[in-house]
């Protein structure tokens, strides 16, 4: 692709960073242990000289005031080459995003790294190049073996990952306990890698496993970075092995909001469920409502929605998305740090960084059809989800008291905490939420 050398790096993937001394985290490990392999944990060596302690944590202060001032100034930063931007001054854009790229690194501190993303967007704002660069990369492909061993590992290493994939299937497996077939239909399937576990879960069950079938629903462009073919057949060679009988449908379509029954091939003897975890943030307002509305009409057992951004960021002005996206993914890219920050994880933190650098790149430098990036903020789902007619699904207190037992088990679990919000499990780092989860019923 031809542009700015700094576009390049964007697109280039380091090499896989060695993943052993990997800790084991519960369930979320569990989701790949019969199907990748992971290298045996090693130990880790902790320091506890008190004195040693102190330093550590005095340093650390230091380190975080610092870094905290550094946030400020990129924001504002920012939101002045933004407001250049609307303003169609470009001389002045043009200087206040040199400025930025001048302190922003792929490979740097979080934040040279936020300045990266943010600055390569705003450099695509200004010369028209958002769509063209946005499509382009999203047609880039990886290996899937090598997809899930990224995702393996993040799973293992960032509660994010790991929480949505134990809430889901557990209140999956609660009500399916007994059923013969239970299909489900996933709009953003991604790599698939979520519906492991329930594989694994459905192979062990006293009464024999179902019939599994999934369908998976994408944008053409989604259908591009993740192949449907190599995720199909991924896990039906699994689903093979543990011996459940399983079924992969694709559905490639843009016109989620006028998906037919008839498409997605529900049988009567189906317990139907539905899950979006990310991608239904990529509806406009009337398509988005038209498609809950079409999906009740369905009436599907469950109806699993994780917002992701739980943050709305879809205002039409370009400084106001911003202002809201800088808020959101400035604790993202902390929370990537916190969890991926050793250069063991270098692979798995690039990965994900560049993830979230094309929902910027979309977010700042697209507009009208081109802008798929539209997030709405939890509580505004709620509402969508209640006006097509959908009632909330009672957090079962096992999955609720599950859901903390496994964020315990990582890490860094003192910097997260579980929450609930009427039908909703919210996960926060800081305070600051970083995904909400929720079931809903037809």
């Amino acid at each position: 692709m031809e542009g700015d050398g700094r576009q390049s790096n964007w697109s280039e993937s380091n090499p896989m960073a060695d993943n052993s001394n990997n800790q084991d985290h519960g369930y979320a490990q569990s989701l790949f242990d019969s199907f990748i392999e992971l290298d045996d944990a090693g130990d880790h060596q902790i320091d506890q000289q008190t004195d040693n302690l102190v330093l550590d944590q005095q340093t650390d202060n230091l380190v975080a005031v610092e870094e905290a001032k550094l946030m400020r100034d990129l924001k504002a930063s920012i939101v002045k080459c933004c407001e250049a931007i609307a303003a169609d001054a470009t001389t002045q854009a043009y200087a206040l995003v040199s400025g930025l790229r001048d302190k922003s690194s792929p490979t740097g501190t979080t934040v040279e790294r936020l300045a990266f993303y943010f600055s390569e967007a705003l450099v695509a704002r200004i010369t028209g190049t958002g769509s063209l660069l946005y499509n382009g990369l999203i047609k880039s492909r990886r290996p899937i073996d090598e997809i899930l061993q990224l995702f393996a590992t993040v799973a293992e290493r960032i509660p994010g990952f790991g929480l949505p994939i134990f809430f889901t299937n557990q209140t999956i497996l609660d009500e399916t306990s007994s059923a013969a077939r239970v299909h489900v239909v996933d709009f953003g399937i991604g790599p698939g890698y979520r519906w492991l576990c329930l594989i694994k879960d459905f192979s062990e069950r006293s009464c024999g496993p179902p019939h599994f079938r999934v369908t998976a629903v994408d944008r053409p462009s989604n259908a591009l970075f993740y192949p449907r073919e190599d995720v199909g057949a991924k896990l039906g060679r699994y689903a093979s092995s543990v011996g459940v009988p399983f079924e992969f449908h694709s559905v490639v379509t843009a016109d989620w909001d006028s998906i037919e029954p008839s498409q997605l091939m529900i049988q009567p003897d189906d317990v139907l469920i539905v899950t979006s975890f990310h991608k239904l943030r990529e509806l406009s307002d009337d398509p988005k409502r038209r498609f809950l509305r079409n999906i009740h009409a369905m009436e599907p057992k469950l109806f699993l929605n994780a917002a992701f951004p739980p943050v709305g960021f879809n205002s039409p002005s370009l400084v106001a998305r911003a202002r809201e996206a800088f808020e959101f993914y400035a604790g993202m890219f902390e929370d990537i740090a916190a969890s991926l920050g050793e250069s063991r994880f270098a692979g798995e933190r690039r990965f994900l960084e560049q993830l979230r650098g094309l929902e910027l790149l979309n977010t700042l430098a697209c507009e009208g059809d081109e802008r798929v990036e539209r997030p709405e903020g939890y509580k505004q789902w709620h509402e969508l989800m209640r006006g097509a007619g959908f009632e909330g699904y009672k957090i079962k207190p096992h999955v609720y008291a599950g859901a903390k037992q496994m964020l315990a088990t990582y890490s860094n679990a003192r910097e997260y905490s579980v929450g609930r919000s009427g039908n909703w499990i919210l996960l926060r780092r800081n305070r600051q939420v970083l995904i909400a989860i929720s079931n809903w019923t037809s």
